[in-house]
């Protein structure tokens, strides 16, 4: 199926902003993959940090494109996220506050995703 002008959601400002923010906080977290301190955490540290990003591009593209798939998509990586943290101990309240921020301005235009 073809675009067409009129399947076309318009992308409000704040869901622009809030994209081009995750692909360079992505960005960022390609130099942790190869640090000393990822490596220090644990050896399934470094790939799951390239996983993490990976994800977070697949739901920033989701998000750019204004589909539902990328919402929900965030959600449950933020949840695996939130788990991963709690269990390897380091969870801080602080980690739920942009992910929190993230799915709320998106939640916000939900209806206008398709």
């Amino acid at each position: 199926m073809i675009d067409t002008p009129q399947n076309l959601v318009r992308r409000p400002p704040v869901i622009t902003i809030l994209c081009i923010l995750g692909f360079i906080g992505v960005a960022f977290l390609v130099p942790k993959v190869f640090s000393t301190v990822a490596r220090d955490i644990g050896a399934w540290y470094p790939p799951y940090i390239a996983l993490v990003g990976v994800i977070g591009l697949i739901c920033n593209i989701g998000f750019w494109k204004m589909k539902k798939w990328g919402f929900y998509g965030y959600v449950a990586f933020v949840v695996l996220n939130q788990v991963v943290m709690l269990s390897t101990g380091t969870w801080l309240p602080t980690a739920l506050i942009v992910p929190i921020i993230v799915i709320a301005i998106v939640a916000f235009y939900f209806k206008q995703m398709t």
